[in-house]
């Protein structure tokens, strides 16, 4: 996260930002290159202006109503997914992510 790699083609994690922390924009580089991409998004914003901002190559998914859960699935995987938000003061957010690369069998 944040200029590392992902370590397997399959892969889980979990971003956070606290009440108290700045916003920030945070990327995760993926090794796999084919799959889906998956994550849950549960903002806690202080008001309607507050966004949870999810960026890949095929989608910009800003997320704003507070207290909704959201659930985001994509048919490929990109080689970078970008975690940010705006106008977040004093508000919170959690995000679960996956890459679940395809599996290729040999005889």
């Amino acid at each position: 996260m944040n200029g590392y790699s992902t370590t397997d083609y399959t892969t889980t994690g979990f971003y956070m930002k606290s009440r108290n922390e700045e916003a920030q924009n945070v990327t995760i580089n993926c090794k796999a290159s084919e799959g889906e991409t998956g994550a849950i998004i549960k903002p806690f914003m202080p008001d309607e202006r507050g966004k949870v901002i999810l960026e890949t190559e095929l989608i910009t998914s800003p997320t704003g109503t507070p207290n909704i859960t959201y659930q985001i699935r994509l048919p490929r995987i990109d080689p970078h997914m970008s975690i940010s938000s705006v106008n977040s003061e004093n508000g919170e957010f959690y995000i679960q992510y996956f890459f679940l690369a395809e599996r290729r069998f040999s005889n």
